[in-house]
């Protein structure tokens, strides 16, 4: 039987979150224009740079000012109990039940990703900085015994 275990995102590490998701994100795109403009017009360079930087720091003193006190919602969140895994992504909740869990995998490409899959429903994927590694220590864990249960079921032992 398994309790209910709970993996909310701290706010440190939502913010670290969105720096490694937006810098990657934007590097390859960001590379082709710097270099377009550092030919055609070398003077701009620093609006770039600036705006670049910019658009993270705003996000995140947005949501340090605004999402505070009683009306602060579950940013990113994973929650495992007996019978299902659920994903909070904000105000979105993707669960999958045990009885449709098909096994997890963790991508090894730049934007590390977690994935939680599901037989019949969509995957539960989320990004591997989302959480602490000590979360995440704790959470695989848990989905890597499950995991093995329920191989075990499946072939008869």
């Amino acid at each position: 039987m398994l309790g209910t275990s709970k993996y909310i995102q701290s706010r440190m590490q939502g913010i670290l979150n969105l720096l490694y998701v937006f810098h990657c994100k934007m590097l390859i795109a960001s590379l082709a224009f710097f270099i377009s403009i550092a030919f055609s017009n070398p003077e701009y360079i620093y609006l770039y740079v600036i705006t670049w930087l910019c658009i993270p720091v705003i996000v995140i003193l947005w949501l340090s000012v605004f999402n505070t006190g009683a009306s602060k919602v579950i940013e990113r969140g994973l929650i495992i109990n007996s019978e299902s895994v659920t994903y909070i992504n904000f105000d979105d909740q993707n669960t999958i039940k045990w009885s449709e869990f098909d096994g997890f995998e963790v991508s090894k490409k730049l934007m590390k990703q977690i994935t939680i899959r599901s037989k019949k429903h969509a995957d539960i994927v989320f990004g591997f900085y989302e959480f602490s590694p000590r979360q995440k220590e704790s959470f695989l864990n848990t989905l890597n015994n499950k995991k093995n249960t329920m191989k075990k079921v499946s072939n008869g032992a």
